[in-house]
């Protein structure tokens, strides 16, 4: 039996759709979002297996299915971490093109801040009509993010000789074959002479 609304069956007042895939008369159904949380989880389990052929096809079925149902911020969420994933094994071409896509997604959605590097005042002031406190704390994230880092040349004289002292090396993600990457060993470098 089909549904009704109003007593009146769904077919009659709702155009049918085409069996192409086009939407009727140029109309665009609603977004329907992707299970990002799902998604996600599932990304970790594969990550945590290293099976990055395994997160491809997990990531790419759901790009595809973010963009059949017209989920931006779905696809959006995918082209981040296909991103990823293609710098991981080293696809510069795929990891290229997500990114420019990613872009393009930002503008659409309005994101301005991300897209242009700039903040989004309009945001922010409905953010602070909404909620003042974390309108407030987002300001001052972003001021932190644009204030110039201080950086030391050198190592202060006055740092213990001993144990104590404690120096860390951010470090960066490995070759495909385990070696380490230039950057990596730059880093390295600095720490062992500092």
């Amino acid at each position: 039996m089909a549904r009704q609304e109003n007593g009146i069956p769904r077919e009659d007042y709702v155009e049918p759709r085409c069996l192409l895939g086009m939407d009727p008369m140029g109309e665009e159904e609603n977004a329907r979002p992707i299970p990002q949380r799902r998604v996600m989880e599932k990304l970790d389990e594969y990550m945590s297996r290293r099976d990055y052929d395994g997160a491809g096809r997990h990531l790419n079925y759901w790009l595809e299915e973010a963009k059949m149902v017209r989920d931006l911020r779905g696809e959006l969420l995918v082209r981040n971490e296909l991103i990823g994933h293609y710098r991981k094994t080293g696809n510069k071409a795929a990891a290229l093109e997500n990114a420019a896509a990613a872009e393009s997604l930002v503008e659409r959605l309005g994101m301005s801040w991300a897209a242009y590097g700039e903040r989004d005042s309009r945001a922010l002031e409905e953010l602070a009509a909404l909620d003042p406190a974390s309108a407030a704390a987002w300001t001052r994230i972003l001021d932190l993010w644009e204030a110039p880092a201080a950086v030391n040349a050198a190592l202060p004289d006055d740092l213990p000789r001993d144990d104590t002292l404690c120096l860390v090396a951010l470090g960066f993600q490995l070759n495909p074959d385990g070696t380490m990457r230039e950057e990596l060993v730059e880093r390295l470098k600095v720490l062992l002479s500092a």
